[in-house]
């Protein structure tokens, strides 16, 4: 009966905390949360320009969506007009807040619909 001790791999000679490391692990961690940013940023441009019934969310654009570490959570900051009211703008997004979840729900398909928070800001709008 032959050892397996005694036969050669690949792996033989290889440092175990190399071979073991979680380095590839947080690459493929960062590019997922890359990945699942692009699919909120996506899902809440196309809510926005779906035409919710509230015209304070009209002419209003994402300059970005930013992720917690964890991607329980993401940041989408909204730019208005100069003249609009940033109070107004945020009023109507928290009144659209389940809309965005039930679109991000029905986007990403996931156990946990992540938590979308809003920052309006004021800017050009492209």
């Amino acid at each position: 009966m032959r050892l397996l001790s005694h036969n050669i791999h690949a792996d033989d000679g290889v440092d175990a905390r190399l071979f073991f490391s979680n380095e590839s692990r947080r690459k493929d961690d960062v590019r997922a949360l890359g990945r699942l940013r692009s699919t909120v940023e996506r899902c809440v441009q196309e809510v926005l320009a779906g035409g919710l019934a509230d015209p304070r969310l009209a002419d209003v654009w994402v300059e970005s969506v930013e992720p917690a570490p964890d991607g329980a959570r993401f940041r989408a900051v909204v730019v208005v007009e100069p003249e609009r009211s940033v109070d107004g703008v945020e009023a109507a997004l928290a009144n659209a807040a389940p809309l965005f979840r039930l679109a991000l729900a029905a986007t990403l398909q996931k156990k946990r619909t992540p938590l979308l928070v809003f920052r309006v800001i004021h800017g050009e709008v492209p």
